[in-house]
C-alpha cells in the first residue's frame, strides 16, 4: 500500500490531505473513512487499525479518486522529531569517496526543515561546486527504545520509504570527514 500526503494544486496552500495512491490516482483516506487523521504520521500512531483494515480492502469500488497531476505530493511525514542518518555505510561508497571503510557506524542528522516532496525542486547552495545526491532507504520509527534486540527491532518500524540525501560533497570531503579522521585520532570519537 502506498500512502500519500498531498495537496491539492486548486485549493488554498496548507490543506493536507493523506490517501492511497493507486497506479496515477489517489484515494482520499476522507472518502473511505469520515474523521481520520489527514497526516501519515498520526495515522500511522492512531488509527492502525484503520491502516490494517484499508490494506486488506478492495480500493476499485472506491470512485472519489483524484489524478497524480491534480495534487502536489509532500514528504512521507511531515515535522517529524529527528531526522537520523548512517553515513559512509556500504563499501563501494566509501571507495567512490576515496575514504577508508568506518570501523564504526557515521551518525549525522538533518533538519526536519529540509524534507521536500518527491518532485519538488532542490536549492543549489552558491557555497557548493558539488551539490549530489544518494538514494537511500529511510525508516520510520514509530517506537522508542534502547538495547534492542534484533529479534525485536521490526516492532518499532512504522514503515519505510526511499529519499534522497543530498549534500554538499565538496564541503563534506573537505571539512566533515577530515574532522572525524582527526577525532579518531585523538581519541575523541
Amino acid at each position: 500500500m502506498r500512502l500519500v500526503q498531498y495537496v491539492l494544486r486548486s485549493e488554498p496552500q496548507g490543506m493536507r490531505h493523506l490517501g492511497v495512491r493507486v497506479g496515477q490516482e489517489i484515494v482520499n483516506m476522507q472518502s473511505i473513512r469520515k474523521g481520520v487523521p489527514n497526516t501519515l504520521l498520526e495515522m500511522l500512531t492512531t488509527h492502525k487499525s484503520f491502516l490494517d483494515e484499508v490494506e486488506t480492502m478492495k480500493l476499485d469500488p472506491i470512485k472519489e479518486r483524484i489524478s497524480i497531476e491534480k495534487v502536489t505530493l509532500l514528504p512521507p511525514i511531515s515535522n517529524p522529531d529527528k531526522v537520523v542518518c548512517v553515513g559512509m555505510n556500504y563499501k563501494d561508497h566509501c571507495e567512490e569517496q576515496n575514504c577508508p571503510v568506518p570501523e564504526e557506524p557515521i551518525f549525522f542528522s538533518k533538519f526536519a526543515s529540509t524534507l521536500v516532496g518527491p518532485f519538488d525542486a532542490i536549492p543549489y547552495p552558491k557555497v557548493t561546486k558539488e551539490l549530489d545526491f544518494e538514494v537511500e532507504l529511510a525508516f520510520v520509527i514509530g517506537k522508542g527504545g534502547k538495547d534492542i534486540p534484533m529479534s525485536t527491532a521490526m516492532d518499532h518500524v512504522l514503515g519505510y520509504t526511499t529519499a534522497h540525501d543530498v549534500s554538499a560533497r565538496d564541503w563534506q570531503l573537505k571539512k566533515k570527514w577530515r574532522a572525524v579522521a582527526h577525532w579518531k585520532n585523538y581519541g575523541r570519537l
